[in-house]
């Protein structure tokens, strides 16, 4: 099941077990080390460079959406927050400052591609819980 403070939250009310949720974080997780070793390997301002950044953006955005305001607006901690706080949010700031001053990305170009990379990330959020779902199915 999701955790406890999704059952306040009515667009969140679904079922949804604890082996598809691993399955689509870890998806997500994959997705991260897939777009990092690409970027890595391309060259400045690439379509690469830019779907990281725009990853990595998407990841600062989920700092606060949902899990601080989740956790602020509920008073209770939400499962990730330290995580996000600790790691996400200092290491995504260090990433996108140096990829500008370093031109790996360019302002102008990150200021519309990192949205589109973010809303994208959220799309692929269901799809991962689908796919999980399937492959749950699958196996029992």
């Amino acid at each position: 099941m999701l955790p406890a403070w999704t059952t306040r939250v009515r667009p969140l009310r679904f079922t949804l077990s604890s082996s598809v949720f691993r399955f689509a974080a870890a998806a997500q997780s994959l997705l991260l080390l897939v777009l990092a070793t690409a970027a890595f390997l391309s060259a400045p301002q690439s379509p690469v460079a830019y779907a990281f950044a725009g990853y990595v953006f998407a990841m600062l955005v989920n700092v606060f959406a949902p899990h601080v305001f989740v956790s602020i607006a509920l008073r209770s901690y939400m499962p990730g927050t330290a995580t996000a706080l600790l790691f996400n949010l200092p290491l995504g700031i260090f990433f996108l400052h140096r990829a500008l001053d370093e031109g790996f990305v360019a302002w102008d170009t990150l200021v519309w591609a990192a949205p589109l990379v973010a809303f994208l990330a959220l799309l692929s959020i269901p799809v991962s819980f689908a796919i999980g779902r399937a492959c749950v199915a699958i196996r029992s």
